[in-house]
């Protein structure tokens, strides 16, 4: 009887394992910022697809603003085709903004610096900067992909690992016969 309540306990276990393993794999916080290179003459304008993923929940928020200076001064900024600086709401997760860059306020040889941040439903918050360069080239800064963790699925994990467990059994059924 002790036999067949620890055999049960170890095959419970091992499912346990395996249900763990296969759960492993998740999402993450991100914001991606297209196309990669976006350039405004004097005057003109350019417009990004700033997409946010929430790893767990809603987006809270994205802000735009620019590092070192006040983004107002240099551009009138369009989210969502509203004039605003950030957006708050409580949007689902992935959410594509538009964001509208105008250079209205004359050109510049200076180099910027605009970052996107965007707070989550947690209250973590993700940032991501892009370059202005040289008359108003923006090019958005490398970050690092994540690398996707590559989960087995269930049945990969399951099916060897019960063949192993019936292997044993079997054996274990063949000794005490045997015996």
């Amino acid at each position: 009887m002790v036999n067949i309540r620890n055999k049960i306990v170890a095959v419970a276990t091992l499912f346990a394992v395996m249900i763990a393993i296969t759960g492993i794999a998740a999402a993450q916080n991100e914001i991606r910022v297209e196309p990669g290179v976006i350039t405004i003459d004097a005057g003109g304008t350019a417009t990004q697809e700033v997409t946010v993923t929430a790893e767990d929940g809603n987006i809270k928020s994205l802000t735009v603003s620019g590092d070192g200076f006040k983004i107002t001064d240099k551009f009138d900024v369009l989210i969502d085709g509203e004039e605003r600086t950030s957006i708050s709401g409580d949007f689902p997760s992935p959410k594509t903004f538009i964001v509208t860059l105008i250079n209205g306020k004359g050109a510049s040889d200076e180099d910027f610096t605009i970052s996107f941040k965007s707070t989550f439903t947690h209250g973590d918050v993700q940032t991501k900067k892009a370059k202005i360069q040289n008359d108003i080239i923006i090019r958005p800064t490398p970050t690092p992909t994540p690398v996707p963790i590559a989960v087995p699925e269930f049945p990969t994990v399951a099916l060897p690992i019960a063949a192993i467990m019936g292997l044993v059994f079997l054996f274990q059924y063949r000794r005490r016969r045997n015996s």
